[in-house]
């Protein structure tokens, strides 16, 4: 397994006092990266390759509230990997206690050509943790069928772009739950279409028996992403 340390700011807290979500998952977003870097498959040489890991979705479950106050260590590795595919397990560390679990379903493209592609060989053998356990935290694509209430319409801002030149996925994702003062117990987010730098976005939210459901569509009525929180 992979392992990183990490420390919150206090911007990183919602009005509550919670770490936002947002700063987790750019947090699990981050050591991933590093992770490809350790094994000599930095951003860099990805994109002479022409090839780009994009996020399918988020499962991420709080067991215990993090602290901005004390560091966290965050374990990854990868797990179940298919054809296109591949999940990655998180676990984030605070005092001895493990705080959250996480799996992320992450899936490589050519970037020209911009469909997804068989994962190289040469990718996953670079990787000493390509059989990690199960953690027991399946990714699942998200799929409602629910009239949600609009909340708002916004505009994409150059802030929230990444080096895919799109939302980031972390970012999309704090846009999503903005407006939702429900901590999640559990949050899963799938994204079924990136938000790009032209694009007007709609919000959509529905409070349910357990938490929240929510969308992120375009300009053209696209559904971007998918949202179900589940309250603590």
């Amino acid at each position: 397994m992979f392992v990183k340390e990490y420390s919150f700011r206090y911007g990183d807290l919602d009005r509550n006092g919670n770490v936002k979500i947002g700063a987790v998952l750019d947090v699990l977003q981050d050591v991933a990266i590093s992770h490809s870097n350790s094994v000599g498959y930095s951003q860099a040489k990805l994109l002479s390759k022409s090839i780009a890991w994009l996020l399918q979705g988020w499962r991420v479950k709080t067991l215990k509230p993090l602290s901005y106050e004390q560091p966290v260590k965050v374990v990854t590795g990868i797990m179940n990997v298919k054809r296109f595919t591949s999940e990655r397990r998180y676990e984030m560390w605070q005092d001895g206690e493990l705080k959250v679990s996480a799996t992320a379903d992450w899936f490589t493209v050519d970037i020209k050509k911009m469909r997804p592609i068989l994962i190289p060989d040469e990718i996953l053998e670079a990787y000493d943790t390509v059989n990690e356990e199960d953690n027991g935290l399946p990714f699942t694509k998200l799929r409602f069928n629910d009239t949600l209430d609009f909340v708002k319409k916004t505009d994409v801002e150059e802030r929230d772009l990444d080096q895919n030149q799109h939302v980031n996925n972390a970012k999309s994702a704090e846009i999503l739950t903005s407006g939702v003062f429900s901590f999640p117990s559990e949050l899963n987010i799938t994204y079924k279409k990136a938000v790009m730098p032209t694009d007007t976005i709609s919000i959509f939210h529905k409070k349910t028996s357990d938490g929240w459901l929510g969308q992120i569509k375009n300009q053209d009525d696209e559904i971007l992403v998918l949202m179900h929180l589940i309250s603590l």
